[in-house]
């Protein structure tokens, strides 16, 4: 999967996760390339999945941002993002507390240092280095998703979306209100599966 998205999206070889949202907020010239961006890349990606735009309709469909959650590709490339995510993920220039925030909150969040602030604007300065997963079956980010986005059947993790099994789930956002708690669902997932006999044995033959 991580191969078709890269391919699908003229070979950048890092994939992250999707977001719900572009959050936090950045300058206009950036939104403006990375909505660009999505808009040339989304459905070429959707498409190598037998997916389209219409697939998220019932699920969320602007399921289409960058979450820094999730980030896959060789270990010099993650490291180039990294650099420049550190350096891109200060608050935006000019940004200042108003005197009456709306919300105190949201101004606490936005003009702080933020590593997914600092992906998107990386992915905007070099898209031939970023691409996202926005079919959710590499990863899926699950704040705001409805509980049947995903079942456990036969002790594996179905994406009810693509009919496919679940590689990775990232359960983010469980301080926020969300229509399902996605974070006591993952919880529970330790209770229900098995332990793999010398699982750890098996996996340390299958790298080497």
């Amino acid at each position: 999967r991580y191969r078709r998205i890269s391919e699908a999206s003229g070979g950048a070889p890092i994939v992250i996760g999707a977001d719900r949202a572009l959050s936090p907020p950045v300058p206009a010239g950036p939104n403006r390339t990375v909505f660009e961006l999505i808009a040339k890349r989304r459905g070429a990606v959707l498409d190598a999945f037998n997916l389209s735009s219409s697939s998220w309709q019932y699920y969320f469909p602007t399921y289409e941002f960058v979450n820094s959650g999730f980030i896959m590709g060789p270990v010099g490339n993650i490291r180039d993002l990294m650099e420049c995510a550190l350096q891109r993920g200060g608050p935006p220039p000019g940004a200042h507390y108003p005197s009456q925030p709306v919300d105190p909150w949201w101004w606490r969040y936005a003009a702080r240092f933020d590593d997914q602030r600092g992906v998107t604007l990386c992915m905007a300065e070099n898209p031939q280095l970023i691409t996202i997963d926005w079919t959710g079956t590499l990863v899926l980010s699950t704040l705001t998703l409805p509980e049947h986005m995903l079942s456990l059947v036969d002790g594996k993790v179905a994406n009810n979306m693509a009919a496919v099994t679940q590689c990775f789930v990232h359960t983010n956002g469980h301080f926020l209100w969300q229509q399902f708690n996605w974070f006591e669902w993952a919880k529970g997932l330790t209770r229900r599966f098995s332990p793999v006999k010398d699982g750890a044995q098996a996996i340390s033959k299958a790298i080497m």
